[in-house]
């Protein structure tokens, strides 16, 4: 425990030294081959993700176990959503309100609100 808190104390002391303006202005502009591995490390991770959430959903659905079933699907549908902005944007709003997440996904994409079924 200790070892954690003098990291984050250190990390943290670090981090405050600079005005917050500063603080996340270190970004530069991506190479395309650069965005492209990103985009495709997204995609992957992002997807697979999702994949997993999907599957726990349907098992735990055909359990009859509605509640952790609902969670799961939640979540699958939270990262779908996500995986757009991510692979084209290389970013995603930080929010777990799907009908954001989708809206956000459907401006980049307009296709995607006849792929998506409303509910």
């Amino acid at each position: 425990m200790a070892a954690i808190s003098s990291s984050t104390s250190s990390a943290t002391a670090c981090c405050s030294t600079r005005p917050l303006a500063t603080r996340f202005t270190g970004q530069k502009k991506l190479e395309p081959a650069e965005a492209l591995a990103a985009a495709e490390g997204f995609f992957r991770e992002w997807i697979e993700s999702a994949g997993q959430f999907e599957v726990n959903g349907r098992e735990n659905a055909a359990r009859g176990w509605e509640k952790i079933a609902a969670f799961n699907f939640h979540h699958a549908t939270e990262r779908y959503y996500h995986c757009v902005p991510l692979v084209l944007n290389l970013y995603s709003p930080k929010s777990h309100k799907l009908n954001f997440l989708r809206s956000q996904a459907e401006q980049l994409d307009g296709r995607l609100a006849e792929a998506w079924p409303i509910w």
